[in-house]
């Protein structure tokens, strides 16, 4: 997925995922990045960014500036299905949440 502007939300909710690790990358210029992950589901997520702050199911990091973030679910390498999210954002926040 691009961007370049505005908000953008992305649900995973209503997507049917292979038992395999599937991959999602997002590019976004400016704007905040919101994406909805069901609970029967494995993430690892790679956030780069230059200037925002980064909300992942609980964990807070305010004032990151030109940071990256690795985040993984516990059971991430021995359980599928299970989704790589890579984010790459110049500017914005970035909220994933569980649904």
């Amino acid at each position: 997925m691009h961007g370049a502007f505005g908000d953008r939300v992305i649900d995973l909710s209503n997507t049917v995922l292979p038992n395999d690790t599937a991959v999602i990358s997002i590019r976004h210029l400016v704007g905040n990045i919101e994406i909805h992950v069901p609970y029967d589901v494995e993430v690892s997520i790679h956030h780069s960014s230059v200037i925002g702050r980064a909300h992942i199911f609980g964990n807070y990091h305010d004032r990151m500036m030109n940071q990256t973030l690795l985040y993984q679910t516990k059971n991430y390498d021995t359980s599928f299905p299970r989704v790589k999210i890579i984010i790459a954002i110049f500017s914005g926040d970035v909220e994933v949440k569980r649904i």
